[in-house]
């Protein structure tokens, strides 16, 4: 017969090992809020508590002040989500469609950490009351928490799916911790509601990343992310920073309206960024600035219409098609060293170019040694005198020119408050192509003025003033100056001998 002490220590061992004592919760009785959702889900249908409360409508997980959420009916622990998704005697009875619960109060934190789930779980407007860890977990099958709220903070850093994750619709009062995480599916933000931080470093998305329609966050950390499809912040609202350098996105990314609500961004942050579709932020409102330098984009950028008077820092970018900021509301425009293989296009249809400034005067663009193989602009597309810088750019075809003589092009050219002798050369390359030769040589000449005017060693001054009214500096046309030089001083010559003569012969 054991004695007292043997037996207690027995039994001590068998609750630390997991035996018998910890197999006895089976969860079959159908009056609690457990087992009535067992029942329902070892048969393959959904738990869905608004029904065992027989409340209708169906409660909304954001309303506030509803006391029908805190009814014992639909009260259900979080351990009994941990027991049916990790212990063998549950688990293994749960149908592939999985754990489906609905409208419950979950009480504590769903620790999942460590894992491996082999059945989707599934939570739909519900309202959990801890955490939702997932670190290190394995699986691969759907994990959704979507149209409900979560008091804590949601974990899934270094997660292995080869399914999808579903967070839309959620009201989240702590951060989401992404990092280093893997899905194989699509992420899903949709809708979303975020007090905290987006922490996404490292992110790997096998198909779309989605924080759109009306998604609100605080911050969003992308850096060093990769998303095979695309990201879609279509009509999100950011009310701080979204850092996304070294993303990397297989498909677009994509920042406009959804037609009723624009896309509200303070500041963003894509450094080094390679996209290999196109970037989409038309008509977006930025409150702030975008660093964008050394940013790849496979196909156009498009800022058409963007608001809120920001600040853009392209440099160094290389950008497969067009650049087109048509209608766009913009304190700087920065494109030093920046490559552009189709247009830049800065006006057209729809509304004119606003350079606009916080102090009340107007903003900058600088093309500085930037290239593109053809510009599309209007008269008023440009900013002012003196924010306009133009030193080493390299321009293709110019598909607005017509109309516009080569005076105001020189104009063009003067806002820039540096001289630099490559808008000319550039635009006189333009003309020849366009069949224009006059044209050409007109802009070339204006630009050796210009540049005689700026130069400083009195010497090369005169040299050049000789140049210019002597021989037109050897442009076209302007050449024959030297001829009519050479005629006038041989008419000259042919006076001086005729009256020289007649004075001899008078004598």
């Amino acid at each position: 017969m054991l004695s007292v002490s043997r037996l207690a220590l027995l039994l001590t061992l068998t609750v630390c090992l997991g035996g018998p004592a910890h197999g006895q919760v089976t969860y079959d009785d159908e009056a609690t809020a457990e087992g009535w959702a067992w029942a329902r889900i070892k048969e393959g249908k959904e738990a869905d508590f608004n029904l065992r409360c027989a409340t209708s409508p169906a409660l909304e997980a954001s309303a506030r002040d509803e006391a029908r959420w805190t009814d014992a009916c639909r009260l259900l622990p979080a351990s009994f989500v941990i027991d049916v998704m990790t212990r063998p005697a549950l688990s293994d009875r749960v149908p592939r469609s999985g754990v489906m619960i609905v409208g419950a109060r979950i009480e504590g934190s769903i620790d999942l950490r460590h894992t491996l789930l082999e059945r989707a779980l599934i939570i739909r407007r519900s309202r959990i009351e801890g955490a939702v860890i997932l670190d290190t977990a394995r699986t691969e099958s759907a994990i959704e928490f979507s149209d409900s709220r979560l008091a804590e903070v949601l974990s899934a850093t270094s997660v292995r799916s080869g399914s999808s994750l579903d967070l839309s619709g959620t009201e989240y009062k702590r951060r989401v911790d992404l990092r280093f995480a893997r899905f194989d599916g699509h992420v899903d933000f949709d809708t979303a509601v975020l007090a905290d931080t987006l922490d996404a470093q490292s992110l790997q998305v096998g198909n779309d990343l989605l924080l759109r329609q009306r998604a609100s966050f605080q911050r969003v950390r992308l850096s060093g992310a990769r998303i095979d499809g695309n990201v879609d912040l279509d009509s999100a609202t950011l009310a701080g920073e979204l850092t996304a350098d070294a993303l990397q996105v297989g498909g677009h990314l994509l920042m406009r309206p959804d037609g009723r609500d624009n896309a509200v961004f303070r500041k963003i942050v894509l450094r080094g960024a390679r996209i290999a579709g196109n970037v989409e932020m038309v008509g977006a409102v930025l409150g702030g600035e975008v660093d964008a330098d050394g940013m790849r984009v496979g196909g156009r950028l498009v800022l058409q219409g963007l608001a809120g008077c920001a600040r853009l820092s392209l440099a160094f970018a290389r950008i497969g098609g067009d650049l087109d900021i048509r209608g766009a509301s913009l304190a700087e425009l920065a494109l030093p060293a920046a490559s552009i293989a189709g247009q830049l296009s800065l006006g057209g249809s729809g509304p004119p170019m606003n350079w606009c400034a916080a102090n009340g005067g107007q903003g900058t663009l600088n093309l500085r040694h930037a290239r593109a193989a053809s510009l599309k602009d209007t008269g008023d597309s440009w900013p002012g005198k003196g924010n306009l810088h133009l030193e080493g750019i390299s321009l293709g075809h110019l598909d607005g020119a017509r109309g516009r003589d080569v005076k105001w092009w020189d104009d063009w050219a003067r806002r820039d408050p540096a001289f630099s002798p490559a808008p000319y050369e550039q635009l006189g390359a333009a003309f020849f192509a366009a069949g224009d030769r006059g044209a050409a040589d007109e802009i070339r000449y204006l630009g050796r003025i210009r540049q005689r005017e700026v130069e400083t060693d009195r010497s090369r001054w005169i040299l050049d003033g000789i140049l210019q009214y002597g021989a037109g500096f050897s442009i076209g046309g302007y050449t024959l100056r030297a001829v009519y030089w050479a005629l006038g001083l041989m008419l000259l010559l042919v006076l001086w001998l005729s009256a020289r003569r007649a004075v001899i012969e008078g004598r």
